[in-house]
């Protein structure tokens, strides 16, 4: 069981209202954006989705905003842009 504080981010794991994600989640969706696969980390993140829990578009918003302020994505995603076309 994964034990999540009421606080985004935070031991690794994100928290919003009754919704807890594990770094499990986020860390694969990571991989599957670094090899290329930036749909299957949206794909896989439908599939993991808590059914009937909120906070899944705070998720994204949240995921959205690590990837282009703390990782090389923004230089990563024209290329692979480029390649999925």
């Amino acid at each position: 069981m994964v034990i999540c504080e009421k606080k985004r981010w935070k031991d690794n794991c994100w928290y919003d209202e009754e919704t807890c994600l594990p770094s499990s989640v986020w860390s694969y969706m990571l991989d599957l954006m670094f090899t290329g696969h930036p749909d299957e980390a949206y794909d896989f993140l439908n599939q993991v989705w808590p059914e009937g829990k909120a906070g899944k578009s705070n998720f994204i918003h949240d995921f959205e905003k690590q990837l282009k302020e703390r990782t090389i994505w923004p230089i990563l995603e024209p290329v692979f842009t480029q390649i999925n076309k």
